[in-house]
């Protein structure tokens, strides 16, 4: 299962070069053809709890005391969503504290859909779901969206500006991937330094291309063994 994590803290050599080559392609998000043509996976970080919510079970609530004070265990807040809460037993005077938003969903807390009318590939790993994707990408300007009854899964934007290809990247390694490689001419941005999460990205995009650079010579080497092995041409043809 993908597991959100933020680019600066990604092992690049980890992140799977599966859709390095793949392009973006034009797709129309009309209401009108929603959800028979497409769908989206709502989700969001919910502002009270912090925690990523799709459903209402997962949100999480906190063990305080009598005073309303968050309990330490182990020099740690305890917080759990509603189906770990049997997993803690509680002191007298100790009770679970529930997220403000707690009944609220993705789609109520506002969770946005795809702005921008192009399909960006994903990949999903065996046993991996749309909402894991999802779930994972949450901080990100990406949106996993599906298409054909949920068989295809990819992303849009769901965020607009100027040149996001940084944010692109950011998202991709957010799930896991290389970035692909059409979107690894990062553009220079004023006012960027040499943050964890800068050099990160920037490594990612070197990786994609090393990874196009040798698909490319194995091509070629590929395609001189072919032409050395052809018949020359006779006059008998």
């Amino acid at each position: 299962m993908t597991t959100t994590t933020d680019p600066e803290t990604i092992d690049v050599a980890g992140l799977s070069a599966a859709i390095v080559g793949n392009t973006p392609t034009d797709f129309e998000y009309d209401d009108e053809k929603w959800p028979e043509s497409w769908d989206y996976v709502p989700v969001v970080r919910c502002e009270h709890c912090r925690a990523v919510i799709i459903d209402t079970d997962d949100h999480l609530s906190t063990i305080v005391d009598e005073n309303g004070t968050p309990v330490l265990r182990d020099g740690a807040e305890v917080h759990a969503t509603e189906a770990d809460k049997d997993d803690w037993d509680l002191a007298d005077g100790e009770e679970w504290d529930d997220c403000d938003a707690a009944d609220q969903d993705a789609s109520d807390l506002d969770a946005g859909g795809p702005w921008m009318n192009y399909w960006y590939p994903a990949w999903l790993r065996f046993g991996e779901t749309a909402e894991d994707l999802a779930r994972a990408t949450v901080d990100s300007v990406l949106v996993v969206v599906t298409r054909n009854d949920g068989d295809e899964v990819g992303f849009a934007l769901g965020g607009g500006g100027m040149d996001l290809s940084w944010e692109i990247c950011e998202g991709y390694m957010s799930a896991g991937l290389l970035p692909p490689f059409t979107f690894c001419d990062l553009p220079a941005m004023g006012g960027l330094s040499a943050t964890p999460k800068t050099l990160a990205v920037i490594a990612a995009c070197k990786r994609t291309a090393e990874c196009i650079a040798d698909r490319a010579r194995y091509t070629t080497d590929r395609l001189d063994r072919l032409q050395a092995d052809l018949r020359p041409v006779t006059e008998e043809g």
